[in-house]
């Protein structure tokens, strides 16, 4: 754990170290396991409905595009951005970081659809004009 001792990671969650030892095999064995199986396949929405719904929303988001943006959302949305002790609760709010944002870095970001915890998601990645590809964050947003 974090390069401590089973000893020292057993007293840190308050356990025995045959306790942390044992989760340790059971990870690692997970862990092969699943490195045997292969990549794992995010699946996108599979109705017609949520494919659209996924595609309008990456679109509005690549273009900037608050407006459209917040008509996707309903009025409990939240946006938070782990591990960003960012979060952005309802409509206007999420509209005024949007606006922030987009001003910031016009016309720079890639979504791609996925899904995590079976919910739709995306992969947010920022285009580099001295690469062919867009790449993910990186801390170099412009000074604020």
């Amino acid at each position: 754990m974090l390069g401590f001792s089973a000893a020292e990671a057993a007293g840190i969650l308050e356990t025995t170290e045959a306790s942390v030892n044992s989760a340790l095999i059971r990870a690692r064995e997970s862990t092969e396991a699943r490195a045997a199986a292969g990549p794992e396949r995010s699946a996108l929405p599979s109705s017609p409905e949520g494919r659209e719904v996924t595609a309008r929303f990456a679109k509005a988001f690549e273009d900037g595009d608050v407006d459209q943006l917040v008509a996707l959302l309903t009025d409990g949305a939240w946006i938070s951005m782990p591990p960003e002790p960012l979060e952005y609760q309802g409509i206007a709010a999420i509209a005024e970081f949007l606006t922030f944002a987009f001003n910031a870095r016009p016309n720079q970001t890639r979504l791609i659809p996925t899904s995590a915890n079976g919910q739709p998601a995306f992969g947010h990645y920022f285009k580099d004009p001295s690469a062919p590809v867009a790449g993910a964050f990186r801390r170099s947003w412009p000074d604020r």
